[in-house]
């Protein structure tokens, strides 16, 4: 449509042009040309312009003759003059006759008004695109803000942790060479009690045979007894113990150990490996299970004592009391102390941080006052002299039913602190807690220079024969009497620490 009005527009040029170039002194043929005007609504010209002479006619007939540019004109402003025909009639103004012009040339309004339109329907349009620009910009923003967020989520596929400072290994590569390197610096620790039987764990603290375990491990031990995962056993001596760390220390006679190397728990981090390495239930000895470092600063209260742990993640059972906690680099962060033992709670496991394993431990061996000797296989004694007996026969009725025995004299002797070693003697025969040690193979006894002395004339394995009084009860549960039973037995020499 646009193109036609161009169209039109260009042709009410070109006519313009033609009416110019005829020549002005002859009105005639400007009334020629408007022949018939009651047909096109538009007012009657006068009655003298009607009546043109026709020479007028013959004039324009020659003129057209010799141009025929201007005949061409002609046609073309007669084809626009019937085109103006065929519009609707004008109004005629005040005036009476219209002019001359507006009898050639049609009305202009609509081709304006339709512009109007066209530039109103385009800006409309525009601004709808750059609504739905804008809206598409939006969505591609989202869309991108979306895909970032969900690149930024972890991979949902299994992918092995790596670790810088474990030498670019692999979690799993480090929990191998983990249990590989430091299971033989792990041991076994079998406990004989009073009433009965315990185990724990416990670690290499030195090559020529220090090992460290938790105080509640040997406390109240009669014997203590440890066990590589090589399957070699030596009898142990309890050389320190600390209840408020829950630390204590063993001695054992060996040499060539491989000692665990110890860590800075400065330089732990919450959420690096944990292997932990023990013998859970006493019964499976270096068992390796691996986690992470839960927590670096934990208080818990056990049995009314409270520890300043850390917590790891790692599977912890009774039995690995005492055993190492390893980070990536095999080095030990802790010694494993407790588990939170509730229905339904797993994976809440607690170690002694390492530097506080090693500023107790260290005290410990620095003050350790123990040699290698012949020993009956007890881990402790006490004498009993005129200057205690009192304070004895105070915690042992037995000893007043002695005196009373015996004519008021008192009962000197060696009291036995803890059971003999049954690995190293038939268990009805070794020593027990309460014993009072009168006579070695035949030989009073009465203090303990006296016993090291006998001992140091034997040799390892040789076998003993002993009298002692052994504490026994007789009556019922109520009303017991507490009596000292003399007794002979037999017990071989061992070698320990004490």
């Amino acid at each position: 449509m646009d193109n036609e009005q161009f169209t039109t527009t260009a042709g009410e040029t070109q006519e313009n042009a033609a009416v110019d170039e005829t020549p002005a002194a002859e009105p005639e043929t400007a009334a020629e040309e408007i022949k018939e005007p009651e047909e096109t609504g538009y007012a009657q010209p006068e009655e003298g312009a009607q009546n043109a002479p026709t020479e007028s006619e013959s004039a324009e007939e020659e003129s057209a003759e010799e141009e025929p540019a201007e005949d061409e004109s002609a046609k073309e402003a007669s084809a626009e003059g019937e085109a103006a025909e065929a519009m609707p009639a004008e109004s005629v103004p005040d005036g009476g006759a219209p002019a001359a012009d507006k009898q050639k040339r049609p009305s202009r309004a609509p081709i304006v008004a339709l512009a109007i339109a066209t530039v109103v329907l385009a800006a409309v349009v525009a601004a709808l695109l750059l609504i739905v620009l804008s809206l598409t910009k939006n969505v591609n923003a989202l869309k991108a803000a979306e895909k970032t967020k969900t690149t930024e989520q972890p991979q949902v596929t299994y992918q092995p942790i790596v670790l810088p400072d474990a030498g670019g290994v692999s979690a799993n590569a480090a929990v191998i060479n983990v249990a590989s390197v430091c299971s033989p610096s792990v041991v076994t620790v079998d406990v004989t009690l009073a009433d009965g039987t315990g185990s724990g764990s416990g670690v290499v603290y030195t090559e020529d045979g220090y090992i460290i375990t938790n105080n509640h491990v040997v406390e109240d031990a009669v014997s203590v007894k440890v066990t590589f995962i090589s399957g070699e056993a030596y009898l142990a001596t309890v050389v320190g113990t600390d209840p408020d760390t829950d630390l204590a220390l063993l001695r054992i006679h060996a040499s060539g150990l491989i000692p665990a190397k110890l860590g800075n728990s400065d330089d732990i981090l919450v959420g690096e490996l944990a292997v932990a390495i023990g013998n859970p239930l006493g019964t499976l000895a270096n068992t390796v299970t691996d986690g992470v470092v839960s927590a670096l600063a934990r208080n818990i209260k056990v049995d009314g004592t409270v520890y300043h742990v850390m917590q790891i993640s790692c599977a912890i059972n009774p039995g690995n009391s005492g055993g190492g906690c390893f980070n990536a680099n095999g080095e030990l962060i802790g010694i494993v102390n407790a588990k939170k033992q509730q229905s339904g709670i797993e994976g809440l496991g607690f170690a002694i941080p390492v530097n506080t394993v090693k500023k107790v431990i260290a005290e410990m061996a620095e003050n350790d006052k123990t040699e290698w000797r012949k020993s009956l296989g007890i881990t402790g004694s006490l004498e009993i002299n005129a200057e205690n007996y009192a304070s004895f026969k105070e915690s042992e009725s037995a000893l007043e039913n002695y005196e009373a025995a015996n004519g008021g004299e008192p009962l000197y002797g060696i009291y036995i602190l803890s059971d003999g070693n049954v690995e190293y003697a038939d268990v009805k025969n070794t020593l027990q807690n309460g014993d009072v040690l009168l006579t070695f193979d035949g030989k009073k006894v009465t203090s303990r220079e006296e016993l090291n002395a006998l001992l140091e004339e034997k040799e390892e394995g040789d076998i003993v024969t002993l009298t002692v009084y052994r504490l026994t009860y007789s009556g019922s549960r109520w009303s017991r009497t507490a009596t000292l039973v003399e007794r002979e037995i037999q017990i071989k020499i061992v070698m320990m620490y004490r």
